[in-house]
């Protein structure tokens, strides 16, 4: 493993350190790749249709985390308090943290299949010579793609238990839900 920092890349007959090295780095990954179809209309592929897909995502795991703490204030509150209403919220509540969870996932798995570089965990955990298959699975192959499939997977999970809340006796599931929205 080499550091970028610590050795120089040729541009002509001049050495350009590591800041430059990033600059040209991110210049050239803006570029369209010419084998994809991009709706060419001129303006480059950061303006094509995959340039507000990390941010969405991004966004996405925002919510879902206010979601969960939403969750665990209202399922501990009405549970503690046995506020019905409070805790009747709960379970939509869980439902839409496990689609803002699933959006934040597919945004990464994205960035990772069309090869957008922007991302800095993309340009760390892959390379446009990848195949597909091998750039899904580099998703998850950091620590931060670890984390949000963990946390996808627990989404799931939760998603899974507030389907089955209903058949539960009300403070039961409620407090599981809220437990869950806590971890």
């Amino acid at each position: 493993y080499l550091n970028q920092a610590s050795f120089g890349m040729a541009r002509g007959r001049e050495i350009i350190g590591a800041h430059e090295f990033h600059e040209t780095r991110r210049e050239l990954c803006i570029e369209p790749r010419p084998h994809r179809d991009l709706a060419d209309d001129g303006r480059g592929a950061c303006r094509g249709g995959t340039a507000m897909i990390p941010e969405l995502g991004h966004f996405a795991l925002i919510l879902a985390t206010c979601l969960a703490a939403a969750q665990a204030v209202f399922a501990w509150g009405g549970a503690i308090g046995r506020r019905s209403a409070w805790m009747s919220v709960v379970r939509p509540i869980a439902l839409a943290q496990c689609v803002f969870l699933l959006l934040a996932f597919g945004a990464l798995a994205t960035s990772f299949v069309t090869d957008d570089f922007s991302v800095a965990y993309v340009a760390q955990n892959s390379n446009s010579a990848l195949p597909t298959l091998y750039r899904v699975a580099a998703v998850w192959g950091a620590h931060e793609g670890s984390l949000l499939l963990w946390v996808t997977l627990l989404g799931l999970w939760t998603a899974g238990i507030g389907l089955v809340v209903p058949r539960m006796p009300l403070g039961f599931g409620v407090r599981v839900l809220g437990e869950l929205g806590v971890v």
